[in-house]
């Protein structure tokens, strides 16, 4: 009995060497995951200021002034009277009557 317990005595020193060891190992570990987490999050937050930037310019874009702007650069003009366009010689049906 004596000797498991000088077996034990003189193998706690060891124990205590292979914990710090995991302990070292496993808080780095730790440390590598949040550095990765943090750049993660930056990158997040960069990705979501492109996002509301890109926001900006669909809308500023597609405002009804810039739409106009670039109809009148391209040539458009406001029509001096109805102008209609017609495809093909038949008449189509505004509604589908019933046959009775």
């Amino acid at each position: 009995m004596m000797n498991i317990l000088r077996t034990i005595a003189k193998s706690i020193p060891g124990i205590v060497i292979i914990l710090v060891v995991i302990e070292i190992l496993w808080s780095n570990t730790l440390v590598v995951s949040g550095k990765q987490v943090s750049s993660v999050d930056l990158e997040i937050v960069s990705l979501r200021q492109a996002n509301e930037q890109l926001a900006q310019q669909v809308a500023s874009a597609s405002s009804l002034t810039t739409i106009a702007v670039k109809a009148k650069d391209m040539g458009f003009v406001e029509p001096t009277s109805k102008q209609f366009v017609m495809i093909g010689n038949e008449t189509l049906p505004v509604a589908l009557t019933r046959l009775q």
